[in-house]
């Protein structure tokens, strides 16, 4: 879809992986290959280094970036001198995907010399082979979702969950606030046509304000 609307420039972050395979065969003449911004865990800049390689055949022009903003991470691993060693080695908070993405980066440019070496072996004790077992059982066709009809029936029979919110998207007014549907109340007593009679009467208010503005 980006090559149709001409984009100039298009990021692609390929927490997953990207092969020629599975990849695109062509890209904008500028690029940026995304690493994984949400988790905790260092990069693999050996693989993440080939991965790009794939990139750099296909654009003129690539950039390295994390795949989203590092405000889902902590901000930095100095920050906690007390954890395990085994555990230290293998995270990356906030600061040190920063430099993951510097070290990736050169390492496009300049060759893979200068990276850091392999992460050391796992642990004997972390490793849990029936959580193994059934991670490589996944097909494909575990990971798609069904329709949502189904999976809300399923969720609503297993958890008795109460009805969503989304009333943190919205202007908070006190009137909003106060609406019924909001965390903390009982389930029996939140109520969607209170919110969305609130939710009508702030845009028709708003609305009502825009007029006299133009």
């Amino acid at each position: 879809m980006a090559l149709r609307l001409r984009a100039g420039a298009v990021h692609l972050p390929a927490v997953a992986g990207l092969g020629r395979e599975s990849g695109p065969n062509r890209t904008p003449d500028r690029s940026s290959l995304g690493r994984n911004g949400r988790n905790i865990w260092r990069t693999g800049l050996r693989t993440a280094t080939a991965t790009g390689a794939v990139l750099t055949a296909l654009a003129d022009h690539v950039a390295v970036s994390t795949s989203c903003s590092l405000l889902h991470v902590p901000v930095d691993l100095a920050a906690e001198p007390d954890l395990d060693q085994d555990l230290r080695v293998r995270l990356a908070f906030a600061q040190q995907k920063v430099h993951e993405v510097v070290a990736l980066g050169r390492a496009l440019r300049d060759g893979v010399g200068g990276l850091p070496t392999a992460l050391p072996a796992i642990p004997a004790a972390w490793r849990k082979d029936g959580v193994r077992a059934r991670l490589d059982a996944l097909r494909p066709e575990h990971l798609r979702r069904g329709p949502y009809a189904q999976r809300a029936a399923i969720q609503q029979a297993r958890l008795n969950r109460p009805p969503p919110t989304t009333t943190g998207s919205f202007p908070q007014t006190t009137e909003l606030r106060q609406a019924p549907g909001q965390p903390g109340l009982r389930p029996e007593d939140r109520g969607y046509p209170e919110v969305e009679q609130a939710l009508t009467r702030l845009v028709a208010g708003a609305a009502e304000i825009r007029s006299t503005l133009t």
